[in-house]
């Protein structure tokens, strides 16, 4: 769809027939290109996007109390929202062909009951400024029979899944993203189904794993569900520093496993931790002092990623 593999990595738009469900998804870092490599190295925390602060300062989805708060775009919680520029450089170049394609995309499937942006790396980071942008993008298209660009179904749920996820946001740009995320006790992951068209999930708590099987279907009213999966000692969740400011929105997946060469664990099989608050010291920021670049490429639920694999 768009990307040229060194600076701006590949994109694709799936259809998943049996889901409903259009599938945005953003390849990793090269690191045998060095211009993808800067992408990751330029670190300076910036301001945030205009397209990017329209979703963060929209009324988030209702809270259990059945509150929403609408933020003024002069609050300071968001005149303080920064992101990494390097992130934020390689989504600006991709941002305008993806919004044309996903709105092609749900033109020519208007019964999508979902978009989900999938991405690994520094594809994790750009989905993630991806899903915030054609959150405010999408909705902002009027709901006219004539319109150029029809709008998508008032029903459409987002969903995001970021695996080796670095840090995009400083700490007023994490909670605010924190505001949209549903934050449900069962996770489904639709790992399986982006390789094989059949879907598979994983449930687990902040403390244990869980063998058994959940599953939950977003809805209008879900708030999006977002979650950032993160491998054994892999050292990209642990960039930008938090020395820096950076911070990790909630919702954080861990999976402690470090036998790389095990991959025929299902969804089911390896253990995952659902990590609450954030960068909850339990999970992937207790491995801080001791990272390594191998356990980037997973396994990831029995796949491994990175540099042209998905096996």
């Amino acid at each position: 769809m768009t990307g040229n593999g060194n600076s701006d990595p590949h994109k694709q738009l799936l259809w998943l027939e049996k889901d409903q469900s259009l599938v945005l998804q953003t390849e990793g870092s090269d690191l045998y290109h060095l211009a993808s490599v800067l992408n990751d190295a330029v670190f300076v925390p910036i301001p945030a996007p205009q397209a990017v602060l329209s979703t963060l300062t929209q009324s988030a989805p209702a809270s259990s109390k059945g509150k929403s708060e609408k933020l003024d775009a002069d609050d300071d919680n968001t005149k303080e929202v920064r992101v990494h520029a390097g992130f934020l450089a390689a989504w600006s170049r991709s941002y305008p062909q993806s919004l044309k394609a996903v709105q092609a995309g749900l033109s020519v499937h208007p019964s999508a009951k979902r978009l989900i942006l999938i991405g690994h790396s520094l594809g994790a980071a750009i989905a993630q400024l991806d899903l915030l942008a054609l959150h405010s993008d999408l909705k902002s298209v009027p709901a006219s029979s004539s319109s150029a660009t029809p709008s998508p179904s008032p029903s459409l749920s987002y969903q995001y899944y970021g695996f080796g996820t670095p840090r995009v946001f400083n700490t007023q740009g994490a909670s605010l993203v924190d505001r949209f995320l549903d934050k449900s006790s069962s996770v489904t992951f639709p790992i399986a189904a982006l390789a094989s068209s059949s879907s598979s999930s994983s449930s687990s708590s902040s403390s244990s794993s869980s063998s058994g099987q959940q599953r939950r279907t977003p809805s209008s009213s879900d708030g999006i569900d977002f979650y950032h999966v993160h491998h054994a000692s892999d050292v990209v969740p642990h960039l930008g520093l938090l020395s820096l400011g950076f911070r990790h929105a909630q919702n954080e997946v861990f999976l402690p496993d470090t036998n790389r060469t095990d991959i025929n664990k299902t969804a089911e099989q390896q253990e995952a931790l659902l990590c609450h608050g954030f960068e909850n010291a339990r999970c992937s920021l207790s491995r801080g002092n001791d990272t390594n670049i191998p356990d980037h490429t997973g396994p990831y639920f029995g796949l491994l990623v990175g540099r042209g694999r998905c096996k």
